[in-house]
């Protein structure tokens, strides 16, 4: 059964049965627990629409539901970075920082604004810090090669091409990565390395639109004929086209750093541990978490047979099938008492599913 909490996909509020209410050990009334997640939902979701002055206030309101969550400070935080409030950010992100010290995601927030405000040796040793805390963090890694291709020197080109080529040991099939190290080694006259690059981009899944194909062949043809000059007109074009596909954002979203002073997604949303393991916050109860079954309107099940595909087995597997960096949900259902197989590839929409098996010509 799938079930859903006031309109809230089920990943998203599954931990909200372990909390209710919880009481701040500052403070002497109880918390409302669910003034708290509804003020986390709008003033993340303000920050995403890039309405800054409103997700401040609310921002603001549940550091007062929450002194001690270290994320409430995070965002507010982030909302003033990306207004180009540099001054009135840095205490956010440092008080976030002192509640959570562990915390990655702070601390490229922290690192970002120390880049923007001409800190760069202060941003880098933050960054190298958290590299060497955990060598896979990507958004590190990849922060660190931004950082690197402000050096002109040869020595920055360098070490921006051993961050990149880290970074695909890490994660093969990432297609921003491995674009931009084929720009890299164009530029400093690595044809036979940019060939290689490009003939992964061309092995690995999803296919390349078929505008750009074209370009692409025709980069890989100059690159070995040596004309690497020739070669980058073809090359900025395949780029360009490749930067507005979805799988190239999707793996852009996988590695990037923290979004500067223009309107992005927040990098810190909500995640059901914030809410029963928040600092300084006492027990939880579960009073009044409702649940509310949604089976036959989440597109998984067909009202008319719902009956006899709920009696039978199933096999689930999910995974990001097109490349858009949102999984697909596919469904198995084995032939039984009279009933024929099923398979369904569902593509997943808001919290619910659409059925997309037609458009992919899956037949098992």
């Amino acid at each position: 059964m799938i079930r859903a909490v006031g309109g809230l996909r089920v990943h998203s509020v599954l931990a909200l049965s372990l909390a209710v209410t919880v009481t701040a050990c500052r403070q002497e009334k109880p918390v409302n627990v669910e003034e708290m997640f509804t003020t986390r939902t709008l003033a993340t979701n303000l920050l995403q629409r890039g309405q800054l002055a409103e997700a401040e206030v609310q921002f603001k309101k549940l550091i007062e539901l929450a002194p001690d969550d270290p994320l409430g400070y995070a965002n507010l935080g982030l909302t003033y970075l990306q207004g180009s409030r540099f001054t009135e950010a840095e205490p956010q992100l440092l008080k976030a920082r002192k509640l959570d010290p562990a915390n990655a995601d702070v601390a490229l927030m922290l690192a970002k604004l120390y880049s923007l405000t001409n800190r760069r040796p202060e941003a880098r040793a933050l960054l190298d810090e958290l590299h060497r805390a955990d060598p896979r963090n990507a958004h590190a890694l990849y922060a660190l090669a931004q950082l690197d291709a402000q050096d002109p020197d040869s020595a920055g080109a360098r070490r921006r091409q051993g961050r990149l080529q880290e970074l695909l040991v890490l994660s093969p099939a990432n297609l921003a990565v491995r674009l931009e190290l084929v720009d890299l080694l164009v530029r400093t006259g690595q044809a036979d390395s940019a060939v290689r690059q490009l003939e992964e981009v061309r092995r690995i899944p999803p296919e390349p639109p078929a505008d750009a194909r074209p370009d692409l062949e025709r980069t890989i043809q100059l690159l070995r004929g040596g004309k690497t000059a020739e070669a980058r007109a073809p090359l900025d074009r395949l780029l360009h086209a490749m930067e507005t596909t979805a799988p190239y954002q999707a793996s852009l979203e996988q590695v990037k750093w923290v979004e500067g002073p223009i309107v992005g997604t927040p990098v810190l949303t909500y995640a059901p541990t914030d809410l029963v393991s928040m600092r300084g916050l006492g027990k939880a109860t579960t009073d009044s978490v409702r649940f509310a079954d949604v089976t036959d309107v989440s597109g998984l099940v067909d009202p008319q047979r719902s009956t006899a595909v709920a009696t039978r087995p199933a096999a689930v597997a999910a995974s990001d099938v097109s490349g858009d960096g949102h999984d697909e949900l596919f469904v198995s259902l084995p032939a039984r008492g009279g009933n024929p197989a099923v398979t369904r590839l569902f593509g997943m929409q808001g919290g619910f599913a659409r059925d997309i098996t037609s458009r992919t010509g899956i037949s098992l």
